[in-house]
């Protein structure tokens, strides 16, 4: 995931991740959990 971490911010803040029809969703905290992973440097 971290080589395609701007890919999914961007899928993320256009909130287009998961795609629409998807049986997976995610709450706002989860969104904002893996965007701040992200912004963190992709901590274990």
């Amino acid at each position: 995931m971290a080589m395609w971490w701007d890919s999914i911010r961007d899928e993320l803040l256009s909130c287009s991740m998961p795609p629409r029809g998807s049986r997976v969703t995610l709450r706002d905290e989860e969104r904002e959990r893996i965007l701040l992973w992200i912004r963190c440097g992709f901590p274990e």
